[in-house]
């Protein structure tokens, strides 16, 4: 497959500039994954398995998405539906909210627990997570 054009200048796609703050998040010790698994739960539970099996000692710290969410993403690797992120906890939440800013990417605290999503227009207002975990409102880039 080969990769889109885009002209000069153009920013890079948000699967891209996704895939960067995972590399971010990465470089922390959190383990960050695209497209793993099929079902969030079972994933959750091979995904810390694994973790720990590595590092005992290890918080056990991970984001991904699912394979079947992987489609979100249209042929430019832009979304075209809301991207919904399983993580560890408020800590990686935390951390996510502040790689994805680093890329001009935005989330929002999602239902269930412990997942964020990211919707399809990266201008929309969203929420990040003060020093408590607790959820409060960003107003939108203009």
């Amino acid at each position: 497959m080969t990769a889109p054009h885009r002209p000069p200048g153009h920013l890079p796609s948000t699967r891209d500039r996704l895939l960067l703050a995972f590399a971010d998040l990465a470089s922390y010790g959190i383990e960050a994954h695209p497209a793993l698994g099929t079902d969030p739960d079972t994933t959750r539970m091979h995904l810390r398995d694994a973790i720990l099996a590595q590092y005992p000692q290890a918080t056990g710290s991970y984001i991904f998405w699912t394979t079947p969410d992987d489609h979100a993403f249209d042929h430019n690797g832009e979304l075209r539906h809301p991207l919904t992120l399983h993580h560890s906890g408020a800590e990686v939440a935390r951390a996510t909210h502040a790689s994805l800013a680093q890329v001009g990417l935005r989330a929002t605290a999602a239902e269930p627990p412990a997942t964020l999503s990211i919707p399809p227009h990266p201008n929309q207002a969203c929420t990040s997570p003060d020093s408590k975990g607790s959820a409060r409102a960003i107003p939108p880039q203009t």
